[in-house]
Parts: structure tokens; sequence; C-alpha cells
């Protein structure tokens, strides 16, 4: 059994509202270029999206990083950047205004740069159910969460609820953890979002990434980044290594790709990676089939 600091962890609350979805101000509102230089003018992150969920393929929408789900934010920035901070994947996001009140879902990742926002995933009939402006109050509980055995190992964002579905089980002749992943990805991938805090995630350039891969990539997929360290702040790490999971979708623009969450760093050695189909948290956090 893998021992945590669950006692000393803080259950509390942060509230933020459904946001809308946003455009891009350059370089030619409401187009922007993708890497060949054409213009595009498609859906974008942020806002309240019915059609996209945990588990489609990033690569299947006619969209710029959409997110599934809902996109909440605060509108005070210290507020907001508690909301960030301290809400963690796997928590429970309840709706607490509107048509769809008392209904709960999950966190399920965050948006990067310019944004802000918490990502929550919800049931279809209450997806239909929700506005622009309702409020979502998240039960945050995983902030300075430990792994009491590995002190070198790094959580961020991670409630105890997700970290079942990452860590499978110990390693007690090697002295490491055996970690569930859907993809491994070299550090060259990694573009957008990189060097920015550790509460916003990592955009992963897919020209790049693709050889990796052995299938498509998903939403919710478990996905390690090698010579990847997150302790701190996002960075090339030769020796170390961060699993996150994948929260926004792809990108049409150079230096940009899906968005993935980091959730956890630590020294390399330590992790044994089990590559799995069913390390994705549609099938784990959230129970999808």
């Amino acid at each position: 059994m893998i021992r945590i600091n669950k006692e000393e962890l803080v259950q509390i609350s942060v509230v933020g509202k459904i946001d809308q979805p946003r455009m891009p101000d350059v370089p030619a509102l409401p187009y922007f270029v993708d890497a060949d230089g054409k213009a595009y003018l498609v859906p974008m992150y942020g806002g309240l999206v019915y059609n996209v969920k945990i588990g489609d393929s990033v690569d299947r929408w006619a969209a710029e990083m959409i997110q599934p789900g809902i996109s909440i934010r605060n509108n005070v920035e210290g507020e907001n950047n508690a909301l960030r901070a301290l809400s963690c994947v796997g928590n429970a996001a309840r709706i607490v205004s509107g048509r769809a009140i008392d209904s709960v879902g999950v966190v399920t990742g965050k948006s990067g740069r310019f944004l802000e926002q918490v990502i929550c995933y919800f049931s279809n009939e209450t997806i239909n159910r929700l506005a622009p402006g309702d409020s979502v109050l998240i039960e945050a509980y995983g902030t300075g969460l430990k792994l009491i055995d590995y002190p070198e190992v790094c959580l961020r964002s991670c409630s105890p609820n997700l970290l079942k579905s990452i860590v499978v089980s110990e390693d007690k002749q090697g002295g490491g953890l055996d970690v569930l992943v859907r993809h491994k990805i070299p550090s060259e991938a990694a573009g957008a979002g990189a060097g920015l805090s550790e509460y916003g995630p990592i955009s992963i350039q897919m020209s790049i990434a693709s050889s990796f891969l052995d299938d498509e990539l998903c939403f919710g997929d478990l996905v390690m980044i090698t010579d990847w360290d997150n302790t701190y702040s996002h960075g090339r790490f030769v020796g170390r290594s961060s699993i996150g999971i994948v929260c926004q979708g792809k990108s049409l623009r150079g230096g940009h790709g899906p968005g993935v969450l980091v959730v956890m760093s630590g020294p390399s050695s330590l992790f044994n990676t089990v590559i799995s189909d069913e390390a994705n948290i549609g099938k784990s956090i959230i129970g999808m089939k």
C-alpha cells in the first residue's frame, strides 16, 4: 500500500463561474494563422462544450486547443489564483447556481496562460442544463499531497483519488513505483508552456510526438514526458520524468499542441512504467466504460 500524508491534507472550497469562450486578439481577430501561414476561424478553448468528451481523440475536432466539458474561472485575480492552485484533478465539482444546481462532476484539468481556467467534466444531462455564468464549487483536496516513502517525487494538482489510478503498485525489490501511462513522449516534444507555472499545461508538439505514439492521443490519457521536471516549474531535466493528463485538444499553430497538465514528477529511476489502454481518467476517476 502506498503511504501518503492523507491526515495532513486540508479540504477547502474554491469557486469559479463557467467562462465564455475566448477568441484571439492577435494577429487578426477573429482569425489566427497556422504553422503553414493559413488563416482559420474555428472554436477555441474555454466555455461550455457540449460534444467533446473525455476519451475522444484530440485530433478529431475542427477546433483550437478545445477543452472537453466546462471551463471555469473567478474574475477576482487573487481568488482565481487560489482556484487554479488548489483545485486538483479528481476533485468533486458541484454546481451551486442555475438550473443544474447540486449536480456533481469532477475536475479534469487546467488551461494555460491568458485563460487561467479550471476544466471540469459533467454528465450530458447536466451539461445541457448549464449556462455561462453558473457558479461551480470545487471541493479542493490534494494540495500538499506527498508520498511518505518517496520524498523525491513531487505531486501537483493531484488528488488522492487520482493518485490511485496512476500508481498501481510498489516495486519492493527495485524500490520504485509501478505507474500506469498510455503514452511516453520525449521532452523534445514539449512546446508552449515550458518554463511557466506548474498549474498550467504543457503543449505537446505533435510533429515530434506523433512518431512516439503507438495509438491516437485522447482526452484524459495519462502521459509520461521523459527528461522533464515539474518540481517547481516546467523544464527539461535529464534523468527526471513527469506524468500528466491530456486536458486540451490539438492546435493548428506552430509550437502548440494538445495540453498536458503535469501531476507527478520525480527521478526516472523510480518510475517503472506500465503502458496500458486503461490509463485514461475516463476509465478511472470518471468511471466510463
